[in-house]
């Protein structure tokens, strides 16, 4: 119980972060510094996270930069890629952490009125 309100509560000030900054509207953006110290990753994890966060927020820009009916579709799509790549480079508590990320940032996304999914969870750990 005391572990999910501690990830609430560095979820929060993340997706602040990113409510905060009007010059993005990147719906799954998370500094790599903090994701590597809330996943606990080793320096070659980090390297390669750094790699497929960077690759995912330039996709996310992308798609959002595009009006197309195929939106929300693409993006999902983009998710789905980035939770696969993830699952390569983490252990399995690492990539339960992340899919628990991706949820809750998805439901305050939904809160605070910026993009997400319908879905109430994004995959199933």
């Amino acid at each position: 119980m005391a572990v999910v309100a501690m990830m609430s509560m560095g979820l929060a000030s993340v997706n602040a972060q990113a409510v905060a900054d009007n010059s993005t509207k990147v719906p799954f953006e998370v500094a790599s510094e903090r994701l590597s110290n809330y996943l606990g990753l080793g320096r070659l994890q980090q390297e390669k996270m750094q790699e497929i966060n960077a690759f995912f927020i330039d996709q996310q820009r992308t798609i959002l930069s595009k009006e197309s009916e195929q939106q929300m579709d693409m993006l999902r799509k983009a998710v789905r890629g980035n939770m696969q790549l993830m699952k390569n480079i983490l252990s399995e508590y690492q990539y339960d952490k992340y899919v628990s990320l991706l949820n809750i940032t998805n439901q305050n996304n939904r809160a605070s009125g910026m993009v997400s999914f319908d879905d109430s969870y994004l995959a199933e750990r």
